[in-house]
């Protein structure tokens, strides 16, 4: 769930943010007792990347979120620890390679002062981290061209240490992706990890 995140996107939200957040708490308390690996919330950097945020304050929109449902969860009866490993960031991966690369290497220490201010423990500052490619800067005109695009936003994806990632597909701001667009986007992934031997 990212209620700040669908509200930021949408400008409204489907429920109350409390009744959000009590809804958030009863799924991260239940992931906590019996799916530990398992995320409830996931704070998502795409809205803001997409409405034209810089790497810096993508990074800063991301934490402050992360903050509120830390305090969220902590208010409905959750330790920080638990509530902190109830916790995955999704960032966006722009062109600007350093930049990017940069931004998520300052993630984890910056997410791990947050959560040590708060009392949570060493595993509970570990920063669980998703990313995808980017969408405002693909074009329509010369799709092809987004391949290089997704390639370089994965690499610096990879090189900036992320536990998943998604790179988005060549053609999907023309269309649905066909089956030609998923394999090729399926592939950088496997020859960043396989042949380029970036493996975590």
């Amino acid at each position: 769930m990212d209620p700040l995140g669908t509200l930021s996107a949408a400008g409204v939200l489907p429920a109350p943010l409390d009744r959000l957040y009590d809804e958030l708490a009863d799924l991260a308390a239940y992931n906590a007792q019996h799916l530990p690996l398992f995320t409830a919330a996931g704070p998502s950097g795409l809205p803001a990347h997409s409405a034209g945020a810089s790497a810096v304050q993508e990074l800063g929109i991301l934490l402050a979120t992360g903050l509120a449902y830390l305090r969220a969860l902590a208010a409905r009866g959750l330790t920080v620890a638990d509530a902190a490993r109830q916790i995955r960031f999704t960032f966006a991966l722009g062109p600007d390679f350093f930049m990017e690369l940069a931004k998520l290497r300052a993630a984890r220490p910056l997410w791990a002062r947050i959560v040590r201010e708060l009392g949570g423990d060493e595993d509970a500052q570990r920063l669980r981290l998703h990313a995808r490619t980017g969408l405002y800067n693909k074009t329509r005109h010369d799709p092809y061209v987004n391949l290089l695009r997704t390639t370089t936003e994965a690499l610096s994806g990879v090189l900036g240490g992320v536990d998943s990632l998604c790179v988005g597909t060549f053609d999907e701001c023309l269309r649905l992706p066909d089956d030609f667009a998923r394999r090729i986007a399926r592939h950088t992934q496997i020859i960043l990890q396989a042949e380029c031997e970036m493996t975590s």
